[in-house]
């Protein structure tokens, strides 16, 4: 196994010196990767959380005293009638 002096100075030229565009171009390209998917995860995640409101919105319409006094005298010629 090489000594940690020795592969630091083997690979440090390649990471720092004048050559070393590669490397910084391709940990660009990883860190853009990751805000790419780390954004559009929070943008799915907040698309459903919207989904929920009117969801929750009409359940309240639909249960309201409202709509369930429409409901019962809708209802009231079909059960006198049988």
């Amino acid at each position: 196994m090489p000594d940690l002096t020795t592969l630091w100075q083997s690979t440090a030229p390649s990471i720092l010196g004048k050559d070393s565009s590669w490397f910084w171009q391709m940990g660009e390209v990883v860190v853009v990767t990751i805000t790419l998917v780390f954004v559009c995860s929070q943008e799915r995640l907040s698309r459903f959380t919207g989904m929920l409101e009117p969801l929750t919105n009409l359940r309240d319409h639909s249960n309201s005293r409202t709509m369930m006094n429409y409901r019962r005298r809708t209802c009231e010629p079909h059960l006198t009638s049988a």
